[in-house]
């Protein structure tokens, strides 16, 4: 379970956030974007972490998340990882 944010790159507004629903979201490592899979790589349980992720790690061309930017580079925030 964790809490997160991701914005496009630039952007004011997130075009995710389990904060905004209000509660903590359930994820394994294997159903994550590969830049998630790499900057949670070596964490532990609680940390928090910003994670800039590249386009090439990032949602696709087209975007595989309907909400998420397509070929950007996007910054997520990670909160309480259980």
């Amino acid at each position: 379970m964790a809490n997160y944010a991701g914005w496009e790159w630039g952007a004011t507004e997130a075009f995710d956030s389990s904060y905004a629903r209000g509660e903590a979201t359930p994820f394994s490592l294997q159903g994550v974007i590969s830049g998630w899979r790499c900057g949670l790589s070596g964490h532990r349980v609680g940390d928090r972490l910003e994670i800039a992720i590249p386009a090439e790690l990032g949602y696709g061309q087209p975007a595989s998340s309907p909400n998420a930017p397509s070929g950007a580079w996007c910054l997520l925030s990670k909160s309480g990882m259980r």
